[in-house]
């Protein structure tokens, strides 16, 4: 069973994050324009292919093992810069407080089925420039309008086979939460919960 959740996962996480895409680059997600996008939504999995895969983010290739181990990094202390959203952005500073000593998730390469990186929770994060609310679009779909919230904030270190190593920061959100939903087939997504943005 275990075997044929990882196939499906490796399928789901393969699928371009867009099927079906306007001419209007304008209109849509930078994903649809051949445009490497910096900013993730991370959908959560429901039923029994949640025990293997908890969450996944279109986009990256990846998703998240709900399976807490001692942390192999601390994001006490760091300071960087993220973008949120999609076709209308923004762009924010951030400095971490403390880091917990375990970490929430593990990150899993859908390519290799292999574990690449962990998700830490963080507490204490100032902000400069945090908007109160970012916005994404679906192709054919209303925008997508989402609350960040300041609460069970992760940072997420991950390095993909044969890349650099790549920093996330998420802040769970609530709002448009519901579908459509872009995880693929293995992940029965059944809200939105972390809006994530690359480090820079």
């Amino acid at each position: 069973m275990k075997t044929l959740i990882a196939l499906g996962l490796w399928c789901a996480l393969a699928v371009p994050a867009h099927a079906q895409c306007n001419p209007v680059c304008s209109s849509q997600p930078k994903a649809c324009c051949g445009i490497q996008s910096d900013t993730f939504l991370a959908e959560e999995c429901t039923g029994v292919t949640s025990d293997v895969i908890h969450f996944v983010l279109p986009g990256t290739g990846t998703g998240w093992v709900d399976h807490r181990t001692p942390a192999n990094f601390s994001a006490a202390g760091i300071t960087g810069m993220v973008t949120l959203g999609d076709v209308i952005t923004a762009t924010f500073q951030f400095t971490i407080g403390t880091s917990f000593a375990s970490a929430r998730f593990q990150v899993l390469e859908g390519s290799t089925l292999s574990l690449i990186g962990q998700c830490v929770g963080v507490r204490g994060v100032t902000y400069v420039g945090l908007p109160t609310t970012v916005s994404y679009t679906h192709p054919g779909q209303p925008d997508r309008v989402l609350t960040l919230l300041k609460t069970n904030t992760l940072y997420c270190r991950y390095t993909p086979t044969g890349g650099m190593q790549t920093d996330l920061l998420c802040l769970n959100v609530r709002g448009d939460v519901g579908g459509p939903f872009e995880s693929g087939q293995l992940c029965d997504a059944d809200r939105v919960e972390y809006a994530c943005g690359t480090v820079q």
